[in-house]
């Protein structure tokens, strides 16, 4: 479990961004003394302490050449807004210089059925049309009837 102090303006960015780390098995610490991480936005970074705890930025496209510009004082990088589901982990394992994704083979013992693929694919189309069957039928190209059954 690594701690991370998040020090973002925007509040839905700070919660976002929260939501996804803690998902990811991060604690939030209370203080920056607390953390082996830190975020920042392209406002906030000016105040942090650049030279101890690994600093990462939060940056739309506008904000890249303040991103550029923090990097080139100290901070480690900068993750894309809008956030990409487990870019930020990926960051802050690299920040940390951990291995970021595990060195395993794919094996068939930790492979998916098919029938597992299809059921999540069909549940996750299900989802995007809001329930609608008629709707998620016609995009995955079969028969209402079928996707019933």
């Amino acid at each position: 479990m690594v701690s991370i102090a998040l020090f973002i303006q925007d509040t839905i960015q700070r919660l976002t961004l929260k939501t996804l780390l803690e998902a990811e098995g991060c604690v939030i610490a209370e203080s920056a003394k607390d953390a082996r991480v830190q975020f920042a936005d392209t406002e906030s970074w000016r105040d942090l302490d650049l030279s101890g705890t690994p600093t990462i930025l939060i940056a739309t496209a506008s904000e890249i050449p303040f991103a550029v510009e923090a990097m080139a004082a100290g901070a480690w990088g900068y993750v894309f807004v809008p956030f990409l589901p487990r870019e930020a982990a990926l960051a802050i394992s690299r920040a940390l210089g951990e291995k970021a994704l595990p060195d395993t083979k794919p094996t068939l013992a930790n492979s998916r059925t098919m029938e597992s693929a299809e059921f999540e694919h069909i549940a996750l189309t299900l989802r995007l049309f809001n329930g609608n069957q008629a709707k998620a039928a016609r995009a995955l190209n079969i028969a209402r009837d079928t996707l019933w059954r």
